[in-house]
């Protein structure tokens, strides 16, 4: 199955991204940002959350009934809040 992070929306000229590739690139967008604001290179404490929220923001956008909702298209509201998922996935991580 392809999991997607971004459904398609004609209306709105929106493509479908893959789950995949967003993460890919919110990850890389925040460690760009982090050297922006010139912080240090090296992974500290902050870098490390930041990296972790990044990975797991989307995270309950995985589920079926989400995964549902963006495979239809059309940008409609997904029916599970995707953003507790990751929280708690990340609560419970550690």
């Amino acid at each position: 199955m392809e999991y997607l992070a971004r459904s398609h929306d004609e209306q709105r000229h929106i493509k479908s991204q893959k789950y995949e590739e967003h993460i890919r690139n919110v990850i890389a967008g925040c460690a760009e940002r982090w050297k922006e604001i010139g912080a240090p290179v090296a992974f500290d404490m902050a870098c490390a959350s930041l990296m972790t929220a990044a990975e797991y923001h989307d995270l309950g956008k995985l589920h079926e009934e989400n995964q549902s909702m963006l495979a239809k298209g059309g940008g409609q509201r997904l029916p599970i809040n995707h953003s507790d998922a990751g929280v708690s996935h990340t609560l419970n991580k550690g």
